[in-house]
């Protein structure tokens, strides 16, 4: 959803549950490529499959399409 001077902040939607939304601080998730959103949602996934990697801290790295 956006980044702040401190926070990453996201939000999940999910088909059969409530969205959730949620914040990550900057110092604990580097965003490999900053990138604009803008109206567009982007899905960021776990799983690799052929996906350019979005971020990553020590625990996981995630994917965007």
């Amino acid at each position: 959803m956006g980044t702040d001077k401190e926070f990453h902040y996201f939000m999940s939607k999910w088909t059969l549950q409530k969205d959730k939304y949620f914040k990550i601080r900057i110092k604990d998730f580097n965003i490999i490529k900053p990138f604009k959103f803008g109206d567009k949602e982007v899905m960021i996934d776990l799983i690799k499959d052929s996906k350019k990697v979005f971020g990553q801290n020590s625990f996981y790295i995630l994917y965007v399409d």
